[in-house]
């Protein structure tokens, strides 16, 4: 759905061989249907399933090959694409995972990704928050991420914060007009306790 920009902006722009990818920008093409899915739980499972893990071997032997065509120096992978970042990792190459949209990391301060709670303060609120992304992860779960990862010799991991903060760096594109202001600043690295 980029490539006409892309390639205005001056990039060479390779599409997915193998991983899905949205052809068009129009409902009728979307890569998730999420206004079929009745449930906010089964919601989270559909998005977990059909585009951070489920394509993952797709993703990582897509980015193989992207690597051995453009022999890059650095990459930067969408921080949702989990099997992009195990192939990034797998290459050695330093990593930049850019998450183009709303917060998904635990941040203090902030809830959930997808909860559409407000920020609570205190006990209560850290509680709530701790709860919900335990929730999340259990839902959500790695689906074939990690069979992806054993296969690149990589260790498995334990969610999608896991797959995203295995980048050497995080950037988050978003804003205090689209998203919440943590109450800490967000601390990102290789210390999955950060």
């Amino acid at each position: 759905t980029v490539e006409q920009e892309a390639t205005e902006a001056g990039a060479t722009f390779t599409p997915w061989r193998r991983a899905p990818q949205a052809r068009a920008r129009d409902a009728e093409r979307a890569l998730i249907r999420d206004w079929e899915v009745k449930s906010p739980l089964a919601q989270v499972r559909q998005v977990g399933k059909l585009l951070f893990f489920g394509p993952a071997s797709l993703h990582a032997a897509d980015l193989s090959d992207a690597i051995g065509r453009h022999s890059p120096d650095v990459l930067i992978v969408d921080a949702l694409l989990t099997g992009a970042s195990a192939g990034a990792e797998h290459s050695g190459l330093p990593t930049a995972a850019v998450a183009p949209n709303v917060n998904m990391l635990r941040t203090p301060g902030v809830p959930p990704m997808g909860s559409g709670l407000r920020p609570r303060d205190g006990r209560v609120g850290r509680l709530r928050d701790a709860a919900l992304h335990r929730l999340n992860d259990a839902l959500m779960g790695t689906g074939t991420l990690n069979e992806t990862r054993r296969e690149l010799g990589l260790e498995p991991v334990g969610s999608l914060e896991q797959s995203i903060r295995r980048a050497h760096r995080v950037i988050l594109l978003t804003s205090e007009a689209f998203d919440f202001a943590p109450t800490a600043n967000v601390i990102v690295g290789d210390d999955p306790e950060q």
